[in-house]
């Protein structure tokens, strides 16, 4: 999701300055297989979801008066993307390229309740779910008999407000790890941005200001009596900041953040990926990201298993329109990253042609798969 927002930074000082910032599937052709080895290979899949709407557009609302019709008409359209349709696609995809670890994000849990925020109370408590997108999930998965734990999960931010047809509409987001059921894993962790890299979203003059944290997942996985690290995240986005910050300072120390949490962690083999929101060729996360420009002490190890494999192709992820049914991918903001040790023998997107039993894209962002070769 790439757009304005009305944003408040919070202790950005200390890391930030001092770092100086069913389905109809049209023209769907198989993953295709890597090159056959004896060496263990490993793949793995990034997939942002979508919430299915644009919620900025509620950030946006001019005034509170207009906020409940920005949460109608967003909700509107969460119904017009309908989930349960798109997860068939989502599903499909997954079983088809078989991965031994799924990183998900905008793994979105909608609920509704009674309208207390209309009437002044703003803190989250509807409780009615209207669409688990991670159950819905796992059971189109399920169908397909793709077998899968969730083996993490992390809620990031959490908010409920008033609809103008006088209910209130509440968005959990979530970031999720999967892990097929054949592989044993170890060590899963979940883990929050600190308040230093956190974003907050004022909502016009309402008195409702959500904190938009972000999160990174963590799991071990044996491939073949090898043991490799999966480390999946979605980091923010662009964001108009206040002077002196700059617009990218958030996304700047989240990605700092990561790379310094995963050189704290015991050495292996790791993967990395996930919805960075970094444009490959315009913002400046991406360098740091890949070891191209260090900051401080933070240098990445990780190389870019895309432009390794296919350095001619943009492989652009994400673009479609908010109702799934125009636009064009347009922008890489899907990585796989990994250590040097870690060979890619292939790389493919997926979703990029799909379409539901709707005729909508199962996301407005492609999903990437990938298979390295292990030491």
């Amino acid at each position: 999701m790439r757009a304005n927002a009305i944003v408040a930074c919070t202790g950005l000082a200390g890391l930030l300055l001092a770092c100086s910032s069913g389905t109809h599937r049209a023209g769907a052709k198989p993953v295709s297989t890597p090159p056959q080895s004896s060496a263990p290979m490993i793949t793995v899949m990034t997939r942002n979801v979508y919430y299915g709407a644009d919620v900025l557009r509620i950030v946006n609302a001019p005034s509170a008066g207009q906020v409940p019709g920005a949460m109608a008409e967003t909700w509107d359209v969460v119904n017009q993307t309908f989930f349960p349709a798109r997860a068939e696609v989502l599903a499909e995809e997954i079983a088809r390229a078989d991965p031994h670890v799924v990183g998900l994000q905008e793994v979105a849990l909608w609920r509704t309740g009674p309208p207390d925020s209309c009437t002044g109370t703003l803190a989250p408590n509807a409780e009615e779910v209207a669409y688990d997108f991670l159950q819905i999930l796992l059971d189109a998965m399920a169908a397909r008999r793709a077998d899968y734990r969730v083996a993490a999960i992390q809620p990031t931010y959490d908010f409920e407000l008033c609809s103008s047809e006088r209910r209130d509409i509440r968005l959990t987001d979530r970031d999720v790890v999967l892990v097929r059921a054949d592989v044993p894993f170890r060590g899963a962790a979940s883990h929050l941005f600190s308040p230093d890299v956190t974003a907050t979203y004022r909502i016009s003059d309402s008195g409702v200001a959500v904190s938009a944290t972000r999160a990174w997942n963590s799991v071990e996985v044996d491939v073949r009596g090898r043991w490799l690290r999966f480390v999946e995240t979605h980091i923010e986005d662009y964001l108009p900041l206040p002077e002196p910050h700059p617009p990218y300072a958030l996304q700047v120390g989240q990605a700092l953040e990561l790379l310094a949490s995963l050189a704290a962690l015991p050495p292996l083999p790791t993967i990395l990926a996930g919805d960075f929101n970094t444009a490959v060729l315009a913002d400046p996360t991406y360098p740091i990201l890949v070891g191209l420009v260090d900051r401080g002490s933070v240098h990445s190890p990780f190389h870019d298993a895309w432009t390794r494999l296919r350095p001619e192709d943009p492989g652009y992820t994400w673009g479609f329109d908010e109702l799934l049914l125009h636009g064009a991918l347009a922008q890489r903001l899907d990585l796989a990253l990994a250590t040097p040790e870690l060979e890619p023998v292939r790389i493919e997107r997926v979703g990029v042609t799909e379409l539901d039993a709707r005729g909508r894209h199962p996301s407005d962002h492609a999903g990437v798969v990938m298979t390295f070769v292990l030491p």
